[in-house]
């Protein structure tokens, strides 16, 4: 009897363990999801459902604003697309203060020393709402004609055959980042007419087009930004100044 009951105790031990070690580990799992994974929209991200309206742009891996400056910078900017206002210059879901559509007047208190590749400032700080808050350079221009946008009749657009090696960005929004990069073209992908101008932004630094990318018959909408450098290829008039967008 007094085996018996010896074992019926060891085993009550050994499960008793078990179930400490299962629970810690479910712990540690839930600690580690979630936090780092920023899609750049509303807190309900993982909610398929959700409006575009409700979505702010993907910043991507943006590091931190390291110092601010107020030397020639833009009184205001305004959104080129439906963008995150945060409250840090830290890109995650429990830093968004709330998302504004495009075309949004914000005022600038300063701007990022840090920089990006085409010399934009990697953040601002804005107030808006009677708040001081910060969004990503990317997603603003100084100019609110470059948010807003004309349509035209399909146009075919083709590279020169000086530039048949160039490279052309097509990108889901008008907006410099890496998140909006879809693909890259060169002059034998826009020899067909598949790559079509359907408008142009007021000031001319951005063009929406179509291209069928999937190569399934349905074309899709794009931006190309039409810096100087790319004005040439299409053999249009210059005046836009910049790296390739």
């Amino acid at each position: 009897m007094k085996k018996i009951l010896a074992i019926f105790l060891v085993l009550i031990m050994i499960l008793s363990v078990a179930l400490v070690s299962c629970k810690n580990d479910t712990a540690g799992t839930a600690g580690t999801t979630g936090d780092d994974d920023d899609g750049g929209l509303v807190a309900n991200k993982n909610n398929k459902d959700d409006d575009d309206e409700n979505k702010g742009a993907d910043e991507g891996d943006v590091p931190p604003a390291s110092a601010w400056v107020t030397e020639n910078m833009p009184a205001k900017v305004y959104t080129m697309a439906s963008v995150n206002l945060r409250t840090e210059t830290v890109v995650k879901d429990t830093t968004i203060h709330t998302t504004v559509p495009v075309s949004t007047e914000l005022t600038v208190l300063a701007m990022s020393s840090d920089k990006d590749s085409i010399e934009k400032p990697l953040w601002y700080k804005i107030s808006y709402d009677s708040k001081e808050l910060y969004v990503s350079g990317a997603w603003v221009s100084s100019n609110i004609e470059d948010t807003q946008f004309n349509s035209c009749d399909p146009v075919d657009l083709i590279t020169l055959e000086t530039y048949k090696d160039s490279t052309i960005y097509l990108r889901s929004l008008p907006a410099v980042a890496e998140s909006t990069q879809k693909t890259s073209l060169k002059r034998a992908d826009m020899t067909d007419g598949k790559l079509k101008k359907v408008g142009e932004s007021k000031t001319g630094l951005w063009f929406e087009v179509e291209y069928d990318l999937d190569n399934n018959g349905k074309a899709e909408k794009y931006y190309i930004k039409m810096t100087s450098e790319i004005r040439k290829y299409f053999g249009l008039p210059t005046g836009s100044t910049g790296g390739n967008g």
